[in-house]
């Protein structure tokens, strides 16, 4: 694939790969240590994707893969969410809120946090996940359930505390 295409690709999906990265690695210098990882990959990927909605689907794969297979080595280390965050903020009253239901996210599971973040953040359907993830359709729903579930359950006891 040429410069020129992956720098597209980069562009189109960059943000998008930065976040699903982030929310499996847990940290910043990781997330983009496997961005590089996968657009090393897409370099070296020689057949031509159909449209832009199968690259990205493509580089999502690529990067999750290359994200659990960064986590199974023994140096891999977790440093504060606080790192990554999901976007510069504009309004600031909804930009701490939406950080505040971030950090607990990241404190679900990986499979619920992740399955959380491509459904709700990128938009994906269940069955998408699922090709993306190389899981069954009915996990992938199982695993949002129980995330809402556990982020409900959450978010609830906190307000509780508040009051």
């Amino acid at each position: 694939m040429d410069r020129r295409a992956v720098q597209k690709l980069y562009e189109m999906n960059g943000n998008s790969l930065y976040r699903l990265c982030c929310f499996y690695m847990k940290n910043e210098q990781d997330a983009f240590d496997a961005m590089q990882n996968t657009y090393l990959k897409l370099l070296e990927h020689e057949t031509p994707f159909e449209s832009d909605a199968h690259a990205r689907n493509w580089l999502l794969r690529v990067a999750a893969n290359e994200c659990k297979n960064m986590l199974r080595h023994w140096w891999y280390q977790t440093v504060s969410v606080d790192d990554c965050v999901l976007t510069s903020p504009n309004n600031t009253e909804s930009y701490v809120e939406k950080q505040a239901l971030l950090q607990e996210i990241m404190k679900l599971p990986k499979m619920s946090r992740v399955t959380l973040y491509l459904y709700y953040y990128e938009g994906y359907s269940t069955i998408e996940i699922a090709e993306i993830l190389s899981m069954k359709e009915s996990s992938v729903r199982s695993n949002l359930l129980r995330g809402r579930r556990k982020l409900q359950l959450e978010l609830t006891e906190e307000c509780h505390e508040r009051t």
